[in-house]
């Protein structure tokens, strides 16, 4: 895993943008963004919590079952534990509600909604359903 450089730039506008995100939406420049080989992640803070606002799996790692997703989710989650965080705010963007499957396996409560956008309160490390 290693941190967000600007050469990454293209690669993560291009990806978000084939998820239906658009400029205005992307907010990786600003957040603290992480890639790995099987995609990305970034959170902001609000509220006291981080808040996961991206997550993306590459697409030649979405056939593989769930493994990726998990992978990738907990390297977020170690990021996060590790500064001492015990829960996160996950956004479920309303370009992508299949997030919101994730946070509620993890046992998420719902936290917020605006602008289309559902917001979930979720312990780090927490129960898994």
């Amino acid at each position: 895993m290693r941190k967000y450089k600007f050469k990454d730039y293209d690669y993560l506008r291009s990806a978000l943008g084939g998820e239906g995100f658009t400029d205005n939406q992307m907010t990786f420049a600003l957040d603290e963004t992480y890639i790995t080989d099987k995609g990305f992640f970034s959170f902001g803070f609000a509220h006291g919590y981080p808040i996961l606002r991206h997550f993306y799996l590459n697409k030649e790692h979405r056939d593989e079952g769930t493994k990726n997703t998990i992978d990738l989710f907990r390297e977020f989650e170690s990021l996060v534990g590790k500064r001492g965080y015990t829960h996160f705010i996950g956004e479920v963007p309303k370009e992508k509600p299949r997030m919101e499957i994730l946070f509620k396996r993890l046992g998420a409560e719902p936290y917020t909604e605006l602008n289309g956008n559902k917001y979930y309160l979720v312990e780090v490390g927490g129960r898994r359903k």
